[in-house]
């Protein structure tokens, strides 16, 4: 019983990341997405503020694994950019989220631009699709 739990939790972890690797890679996002003065993107930041990841889900971006930071060093490294889950869940086969993302942050000024996105997801085989999407908010 406790390998099949293992597995379960392992299993899980793995399809977590394939969810929130298909967030990340949703092409209605990628315009807001900052970027350097050579058009590379910057990095990329989930806040562990009111849903909780595990820290080393492999999640990435160009490359570059995407962070996994509390508001506070999210603030302390004056993110222009970051993700913030309001909801999370998932079963075997599905999965849905609620989620802001914040961009063009100015800190000094204290303003800041943010998009509302609600998705639903379906499992097939091994892939994980968008079958429901709603982006509101700053667009």
């Amino acid at each position: 019983i406790l390998l099949g739990a293992v597995i379960s939790q392992g299993q899980n972890a793995i399809d977590k990341s394939a969810v929130l690797q298909k967030i990340i890679d949703l092409p209605e996002l990628q315009q807001y997405y900052p970027k350097n003065a050579d058009g590379s993107l910057k990095q990329l930041y989930i806040t562990q503020h009111l849903v909780a990841f595990p820290a080393d889900l492999a999640v990435s971006k160009s490359g570059s694994q995407v962070l996994f930071l509390t508001h506070e060093e999210i603030t302390a490294k004056k993110a222009e950019a970051y993700f913030t889950f309001r909801s999370f869940g998932m079963d075997q086969n599905a999965a849905n989220s609620s989620l802001n993302f914040f961009y063009d942050y100015d800190y000094g000024a204290g303003q800041f631009k943010m998009l509302t996105i609600n998705l639903e997801l379906h499992k097939t085989g091994e892939a994980w699709n968008v079958s429901s999407l709603n982006i509101g908010g700053d667009k």
